[in-house]
This record gives structure tokens, C-alpha cells and sequence, in this order.
């Protein structure tokens, strides 16, 4: 998973209850945050951010675009949608009092410096935020869909992923994995849809082992990850040209 020894012993330790500090005051001061563990941090920060604006009153419309598009209040809950609001820098703006500065959020993949070196802005606006966790929890990334009245819809793509980071790697990285593993480890079958609604609108109606690759075509990394968990493995795409290729 490109992770380095100390952060696999660091998320082993925590999936097994073991706790390091006693190993590390034998040793010495324990090191800084890596670059993964940081853009974690920025993330689960985010991931709050955007869930709040979701559900305030900058959230308005995006609640009335999922509510049409049938997703469920547990549903939103369970894999934690958000909204990113209509503005160039909300999040950097609520990042500063929190202590993560712009550069921060751009080493995340949640920033851009502007052309001219005069300040930072959203990568995200206007959008419904789906955070992509990791296969142990945390957020490594994003994923955004934009409104269908948002102006954001004719600046850019439909849909905008995080680039990838030291914790986010799209190629080896699926949508839903986290919360559809246990019933993948179960079943021994996995369904790989094509994007984050396909995957929510299954879960919700009971189908809980589906997964979706973000914004990328189904790589290696993806079916070795799969093929740790299922013995088989159903692909559920569209029936155009993407889709068959």
C-alpha cells in the first residue's frame, strides 16, 4: 500500500490494540508526523468540514440534489457525504484557526496556489464531497460531484478527484472498500460498479460488497486488493464504449 515500516507497524498496532509509546520512550522521542499521516490529518479535517456545510444552510441545494437522487439519511451518514460551499477559499479560511496553513492543504491535494503567487484557493467548490477512506479508516482523498445548476459544472469536469498524495494513490485505492469489507470478507464476492452513487444506491438497498475506482481505469493494484478478500469478482459497469474497454 506504498506505506513506509513505521506507519504499516503504526496501523497494525492500532487494528490490534497495541499501544507503541511505552517502546518509544525506550528509544527516544518518538519522530514527527510523516507526510501521510499529515495529509490525514488535513483530510479528516476536511471530511468534518464539508459534512458540516452539508447539513447547514450552505448545504441547501446539494440536500435537495441527493434527496432527488434517493439517497437515504443513513446513507450519508454511513459514508459521510459532505458539500464543499460555493466559495473560492471556505476551507481555507476555516483551516487557518485549526492550525493547518494553505500549504498544508495544497500537500493534501485540497488546495491551489494561484498563478501569480498571490494566495491559495479551494480545489473543491460547489460540490457534494464523497471522502474515500482507507482500507483501515482514515480519509486519504475526495472525491466531488458538482451541482447541476453550479457554475463549477461549466468551469471544470462533472466529477474532480484528489490528486494523488503521500496517502492517496488512485491506482491502488477503491471507493467503499472500507465500509463493504466485511461483507466482501464474507461473501467472497465483490461487485465494482463504476462511481461513488452506484456504490451508495446498492448499499442502501442492502448490497453491501460493491466498490468503485475513482475516476481511473481498474488497475492491477485495485484486483490485488480485491483478490485479497473475494474469490470472485463481478464487474458491474455501464454498457457503453468506457465501460466495455
Amino acid at each position: 500500500e506504498g506505506m513506509s515500516f513505521r506507519e504499516a507497524l503504526d496501523i497494525l498496532a492500532n487494528r490490534q490494540g497495541v499501544d507503541l509509546s511505552r517502546y518509544e520512550t525506550e528509544v527516544g522521542d518518538a519522530p514527527g508526523p510523516s507526510a501521510r499521516e499529515k495529509n490525514q490529518e488535513v483530510n479528516l479535517f476536511a471530511a468534518r468540514f464539508y459534512w458540516s456545510a452539508l447539513r447547514g444552510g450552505d448545504g441547501n441545494r446539494a440536500r435537495s440534489y441527493l434527496k432527488e437522487r434517493g439517497i437515504s439519511q443513513e446513507a450519508l451518514d454511513t459514508f459521510r457525504v459532505g458539500f464543499a460551499p460555493a466559495r473560492w477559499d471556505a476551507l481555507c479560511q476555516a483551516a487557518r484557526p485549526k492550525g493547518f496553513s494553505p500549504r498544508d492543504l495544497v500537500e493534501a491535494g485540497l488546495a491551489i496556489q494561484r498563478e501569480d503567487g498571490s494566495g491559495y484557493y479551494d480545489r473543491f467548490r460547489d460540490r457534494v464531497m464523497f471522502p474515500i477512506l482507507g482500507a483501515d479508516g482514515p480519509t486519504v482523498g475526495f472525491g466531488g460531484r458538482s451541482l447541476p445548476d453550479s457554475d463549477a459544472r461549466h468551469a471544470t469536469a462533472k466529477y474532480v478527484n484528489s490528486p494523488d498524495t503521500p496517502s492517496f494513490k488512485k491506482g491502488r485505492v477503491l471507493y467503499g472498500f472500507h465500509q463493504g469489507r466485511e461483507a466482501i470478507r464474507s461473501e467472497r464476492r465483490v461487485l465494482v460498479t463504476e462511481g461513488y452513487f452506484d456504490v451508495i444506491a446498492l448499499w442502501q438497498n442492502g448490497i453491501r460488497n460493491a466498490v468503485a475506482p475513482l475516476g481511473t481505469a481498474l488497475t492491477a493494484g485495485h484486483l490485488r486488493a480485491l483478490r485479497a478478500h473475494a474469490d470472485e469478482i463481478v464487474f458491474v459497469f455501464d454498457s457503453d464504449k468506457a465501460g466495455q474497454a
